[in-house]
């Protein structure tokens, strides 16, 4: 285990399945590498469409997605999931080397939960996804 995923370990300490949806195999790579952990399994999908299958046949806690894809785009995913409501509560975290306003404000009204920037960095956004998380069970 490479000391990221060592530290990530020591934020993220529950179960979680989390489905990272990235047309960057690099980056789905790093995901995998850096946000799994002995408590935290990762699962990756190439494309938008492939997200939706995935969260259509496994359970999901938590979602990374990347802004810009071929065919369905990051904000279109987001819309989707928010529109099924078995999945109207999975935390999402829009991840994108996009740094504008809009681009951010159109990510939460799509229904994004956070909002990180690319190159990621991995400790970070363990801690993100740990915030997300204690607000949507009401600890804090």
């Amino acid at each position: 285990m490479s000391s990221i995923a060592t530290d990530i370990s020591r934020i993220l300490s529950d179960n979680l399945r989390i489905l990272v949806v990235d047309d960057d195999p690099i980056q789905n790579a790093f995901a995998v590498e850096f946000i799994t952990t002995p408590t935290v399994s990762v699962v990756t999908a190439s494309s938008g469409s492939e997200g939706l299958a995935r969260l259509a046949s496994e359970k999901f806690d938590f979602i990374l997605v990347d802004y810009d894809m071929p065919g369905m785009a990051g904000l279109e995913f987001i819309r989707a999931v928010r529109a099924k409501t078995a999945f109207a509560n999975i935390p999402i975290i829009m991840v994108s080397s996009r740094e504008d306003v809009t681009s951010v404000d159109d990510a939460y009204q799509a229904g994004a939960s956070f909002y990180d920037t690319k190159p990621v960095n991995w400790p970070l956004l363990a801690n993100q996804i740990r915030t997300v998380l204690r607000k949507q069970s009401g600890k804090t």
